[in-house]
């Protein structure tokens, strides 16, 4: 009788972690999908606004009247670009999630922790 009951708990007990993996790898599942959703939507629109720069660099390094405007000119295309491969690099290291570490965003806010991945992406960036 004993081991009957030790048994029934323990199946319960099995049976209830079970279920607990399976939500854990539906969300993890969902998450997946979401960032290569966003990915594929903000890459695209990240394609178009570098493409905008590039063609405006080499408008102005075709020439202009104001030396001083184009350098901060050019000084800002840099700006928008340096962002722009941030995002790119953001959207690389959201695909490339396989555990999710949560952080403290604000008081009431969380967020997925990618500092240190980051970190890594953009300093594989700018060696290549």
């Amino acid at each position: 009788m004993q081991y009957t009951i030790e048994r029934i708990l323990r199946e319960q007990r099995l049976a209830n972690e079970k279920e607990a993996l399976s939500q854990q790898v539906l969300q993890a599942k969902t998450t997946q999908s979401t960032v290569a959703t966003l990915a594929h939507h903000i890459n695209n629109q990240l394609q178009i606004a570098s493409s905008a720069v590039s063609i405006v660099k080499e408008t102005l390094q075709d020439g202009g009247n104001d030396p001083k405007k184009q350098a901060k000119l050019s000084d800002i295309l840099q700006a928008c670009d340096d962002s722009l491969l941030h995002i790119a690099a953001v959207l690389r290291v959201l695909k490339k999630v396989t555990a999710v570490k949560i952080t403290d965003y604000d008081k009431y806010t969380h967020m997925i922790d990618i500092e240190s991945a980051l970190r890594t992406e953009l300093d594989l960036k700018n060696n290549d």
